[in-house]
């Protein structure tokens, strides 16, 4: 009985050891097993940031390409503009030269004295001496004269000549 007390002694002692190597070994299991675990909740993680990335990336990729085409579309549009500018820049200086020169110049209206002159050089003088005068009346504020009053003709005169 001695005998089999010990030797099932013996027997506990190596099953509590093997217990233990096997709690062991399965605190091993379960630890690889949780990391493993950790690894795939990672790795879907990580997939669903790829994909946001991804999704982002695209997103900004459009955009990208939609600012270039509106900045090319603001760029031509300032050009035109630009070279709008330029374009009123020389009418204004233009202009400006002109105003310049027509107040350095004595006062006098080119129009009337080119008729005066064509008046005063024979053919048809009567004809641009009344046009330079109805032209300086309406200059200086006066009513112009109309061709039938210049030439003296009324109303009836132009009827009973119809008539004829």
């Amino acid at each position: 009985m001695e005998a089999q007390r010990k030797r099932a002694e013996r027997l506990k002692k190596r099953l509590e050891q093997r217990l233990k190597e096997t709690s062991a070994v399965l605190a091993g299991v379960d630890d690889a097993r949780r990391r493993l675990n950790e690894q795939r909740q990672h790795r879907v993680d990580m997939d669903v940031v790829y994909d946001r990335l991804s999704k982002d990336a695209v997103r900004a990729v459009r955009a990208c390409a939609e600012t270039r085409a509106r900045l090319a579309e603001a760029t031509e549009e300032r050009d035109a503009l630009q070279e709008q500018a330029a374009e009123l820049r020389a009418v204004v200086e233009a202009v400006n030269a002109d105003m310049k020169r027509l107040e350095d110049s004595p006062p006098s209206n080119p129009v009337v004295d080119s008729l005066a002159r064509a008046g005063s050089t024979g053919g048809g003088a009567r004809t641009a001496d009344g046009e330079a005068a109805s032209l300086q009346a309406l200059l200086v504020g006066k009513p112009r004269l109309t061709i039938r009053e210049e030439m003296g003709l009324d109303e009836d005169a132009l009827a009973a000549g119809a008539d004829e």
